[in-house]
């Protein structure tokens, strides 16, 4: 068996033993194979053996639909009724002998020989290809698999059946299993100049594209169906095959190769087309060099490494060899949002933190222990590493991150920048926080270290003067004008990534596991009585207690959902509900409170909870 691109090192089981739940910060226990949980009951799934902190809940999936079957066997067909009449029996065979579930499921392109009617006599489910090519075939019998995984195979006998057996035990682990003709112990019996083009077209692939795969044409292949589900296929002919590939390494999955005995057609004639199946191969050749070049990529930080591109790899070597300069005497580090960077193999005692899946995947074989989580709340006690390697961050993570960095640090602990395409926010942010730089940069790595308790090296100047909080006036700062373009950039100008950032970072503040984000205080008003009067069934007429100082939302939303509003005077100093006054509007229909904060003053929130705990009841809230 050949494991293409590196070693197989899996996650280590061990996960860090002061590992803390993001949202109240108390103690992660496993509690199962695939569930972390604190002792207020916050609940996180393990995936793929890596924790993902970034999800509220584990989720119950007794109520998911399943695949039906271990196994589906695709066969590709095009007028091969004649192959199909000794091959369908010949994979049952060994599919029986395998003692797995399975479904055999025959697409055909439109055959005129009876392909369709022989595959349903044999027991097989017939799918009719509705778009062309190759791809087109793939695609739709991938609509229709049921099985955990899915194996493909041609419909000629030129894919031994036999194979699926050693498919079926390099799938441990796996996304994608290839059957390769030009592996160690794999031959192909075909024509001289089909072997000669295949073998060439797989050496440009994989020495352009920087991947070690021998046969990256091999249609003979085994997908993990979740794998196949979580990307987007395209490619139209035979090029769909290196498409696929590029995509599941993009998404940080194990390939596998495993050694096939590629045999000759029984019956009939081939249909490739062999200019057009050349043609198709170079043409996706430059549109997979976008993808493999593309920072999101899972591998991007090793292939710097190793890339035929001389200066990449010049700047990446001389960037990895700062910072195993700079890491010198440290004893435990967080690499943060660093990627899949060979990098954390090098740190002492290191976890690696990032929202990125893909990257967290490709980075087990580093042998470090991963977590998926956000740099906004970091899964550890205060003061819990003495150095920090600090990659890339979204523009909507800066304003939090270095607080949450500074928390985890030690006393005079150390953050390296220049891992990534943030460091001059980095930078201006962490030295108001009270970093100096060690030195000038190295190779694009600056190293900061947090000054001594009591001094500060900042001029008078340079300290932030106290927030104003204005009425009526807007004050945008270069941060947020940040945030407005990259919003603008985006062309998304409803619910979009900085919507849902806040709906979870406000719900995780609240202990909660949902937050709606509004568009406007006057709608998250109208929501928030609409469902209290939904949840605890008040009726038309009940009363709502508002202060007679409010804006005029506070009252339009209690009369928009068909209630009273009752007006309670306020207190003099800060204009808050009086709670001394409440009492006096209390009746039999009285069924909430609506506090308003005004002018930055809050209101008297202990008694009017108390007052509340007290008169309203759960029955009659």
């Amino acid at each position: 068996m050949t494991l293409a691109n590196s070693d197989r090192i899996e996650q280590p089981s061990s996960l860090p033993a002061d590992l803390v739940c993001p949202r109240c910060r108390l103690a992660l226990q496993m509690v199962a194979d695939d569930t972390l949980r604190c002792s207020r009951g916050h609940s996180f799934p393990v995936v793929e053996g890596i924790p993902d902190l970034l999800v509220a809940e584990a989720q119950d999936t007794t109520n998911v639909l399943t695949p039906a079957v271990d196994l589906t066997v695709m066969v590709l067909a095009w007028n091969e009724a004649e192959n199909l009449r000794t091959l369908l029996p010949r994979i049952r065979q060994v599919l029986q002998r395998m003692a797995i579930s399975y479904e055999l499921v025959v697409v055909d392109a439109g055959s005129s020989d009876g392909t369709a009617q022989v595959g349903a006599e044999a027991g097989a489910r017939v799918a009719r290809q509705t778009e062309p090519g190759y791809g087109g075939a793939l695609r739709m019998g991938f609509s229709v698999a049921r099985g955990r995984l899915i194996a493909t195979m041609d419909g000629d006998h030129q894919h031994d059946p036999d194979f699926l057996e050693a498919m079926w035990a390099a799938r441990e682990g796996a996304g994608l299993v290839i059957a390769s003709r030009y592996v160690e112990g794999g031959r192909a019996d075909m024509p001289i100049y089909r072997k000669l083009f295949s073998r060439i077209l797989n050496r440009i692939y994989g020495f352009g594209l920087g991947v070690h795969f021998r046969d990256m044409s091999s249609g003979f292949r085994l997908y993990r169906r979740s794998v196949i589900n979580s990307i987007a296929i395209e490619g139209r002919n035979f090029d769909v095959l290196e498409d696929i590939l590029l995509r599941v390494v993009a998404d940080g999955h194990q390939v596998v190769e495993v050694p096939l005995h590629h045999k000759a057609r029984l019956t009939g004639r081939s249909h490739v087309m062999l200019l057009q199946f050349v043609v198709s191969y170079l043409r996706t050749f430059w549109r997979l060099r976008r993808l493999r070049n593309a920072p999101e990529s899972a591998d991007y930080e090793s292939w710097s490494l190793e890339s035929f591109n001389l200066p990449r790899r010049w700047r990446a070597r001389r960037r990895m060899a700062a910072i195993v300069r700079a890491v010198s005497g440290s004893r435990r580090a967080l690499a943060l949002r660093v990627g899949a960077d060979p990098v954390i193999a090098a740190l002492p005692d290191a976890v690696g933190v990032d929202d990125r899946f893909n990257k967290l995947r490709w980075g087990r074989r580093f042998g470090r222990p991963l977590l998926r989580a956000s740099g906004q709340a970091l899964p550890f006690p205060d003061r819990s590493f003495d150095l920090v390697l600090w990659g890339s961050a979204d523009s909507a993570d800066l304003a939090t991150i270095p607080s949450e960095v500074t928390r985890i640090l030690s006393p005079e602990g150390r953050v390296i920048l220049g891992l990534g395409d943030s460091v001059g926010p980095a930078l201006r942010l962490l030295g108001g926080l009270g970093f100096d730089a060690e030195g000038p940069a190295d190779a694009g790595v600056i190293v900061m270290r947090q000054r001594t308790a009591g001094v500060s090296r900042l001029p008078a100047a340079a300290l932030p003067t106290p927030a104003r909080i204005g009425l009526g006036t807007a004050q945008t700062s270069a941060l947020q004008r940040q945030y407005v373009n990259d919003v603008l950039d985006k062309n998304r100008l409803s619910y979009g990534e900085y919507t849902r950032r806040f709906e979870q970072e406000f719900a995780r503040l609240h202990d909660r596991r949902f937050a709606m984000f509004c568009n406007s205080g006057t709608s998250a008003l109208q929501v928030a009585v609409h469902a209290l009067k939904e949840q605890d069934g008040w009726e038309a007429g009940d009363e709502i207690l508002v202060p007679a100082v409010t804006f005029v939302a506070s009252s339009n939303v209690v009369l928009q959902n068909g209630l009273k509003p009752v007006f309670v005077d306020v207190e003099a100093d800060h204009v808050g509900i009086d709670p001394a006054q409440l009492e006096k509007h209390l009746t039999s229909r009285t069924r909430a409170i609506m506090p308003v904060h005004l002018f930055g003053q809050p209101c008297e929130m202990d008694a009017i909870m108390a007052f509340a705990r007290a008169n309203l009841p759960l029955d009659r809230r």
